[in-house]
């Protein structure tokens, strides 16, 4: 099979931990031809949509995950299969990347399927599940923040839209120039963010879980 991974630049990669970089792997061994595209690239006319593309060589080596053998343009459509992986923030860039990646379906299986990630935002689905969450507000509302903040006396504050702990500040209720750090991390009220009560246990990591076909792997 063709597939394609539409992913951050191959120069990015921390293939010691990254877990786009094993899928390729396991993709390569067995026996499938992997390509790389990024969203700068992307193409939507007439004729379908189409990127430029380098179809790679993936190595078991952390040191040398990857060897370009050829770069050329390809049609999406006529890929086996599409692996969403790029990092977020999904911004106005990540959403046109998925209407885009609409066209393609369902000739080409697209994974995860682009409405799917435009509809199940990362931060806000764990609100479907709040007995396994801690207290949480959304708001851009500096007065709702503040109190939120004098119920739990210790707070954390993330962007609705961030990643990879950018952006993140902690809040107690002894904490000097509050107001301004939530104005601050709100852009003066006109951005979300996720308020949500420290848990002292955070200190200790976390734990990532995959599951395949429901079974944690």
């Amino acid at each position: 099979m063709k597939i394609a991974f539409l992913m951050d630049p191959l120069e990015t990669v921390k293939a010691y931990k990254d877990t786009t970089y094993y899928l390729m792997l396991a993709a390569r061994e067995r026996g499938n031809a992997v390509f790389y595209f990024n969203q700068s690239s992307m193409q939507l006319g007439n004729e379908g949509l189409t990127a430029e593309v380098d179809y790679l060589d993936v190595h078991d080596s952390v040191d040398k995950p990857f060897s370009i053998l050829e770069r050329r343009t390809e049609n999406i459509g006529d890929m086996d299969v599409v692996v969403i992986r790029t990092d977020p923030p999904f911004d106005r860039r990540y959403m046109y990347s998925t209407l885009m990646l609409d066209r393609v379906m369902p000739k080409t299986l697209v994974v995860n399927r682009p409405s799917g990630i435009r509809n199940w935002n990362e931060k806000l689905a764990a609100l479907h599940y709040p007995e396994l969450t801690p207290e949480t507000l959304v708001s851009r509302d500096v007065n709702s923040i503040l109190k939120f903040l004098s119920q739990h006396g210790h707070i954390t504050l993330k962007p609705v839209d961030g990643h990879g702990g950018k952006g993140i500040i902690f809040l107690r209720t002894d904490s000097k120039d509050q107001a301004e750090k939530i104005e601050q991390i709100t852009r003066n009220g006109s951005h979300w963010i996720i308020a949500q009560e420290y848990l002292s246990d955070a200190k200790r990591g976390d734990k990532r879980i995959l599951l395949v076909n429901g079974e944690p792997i």
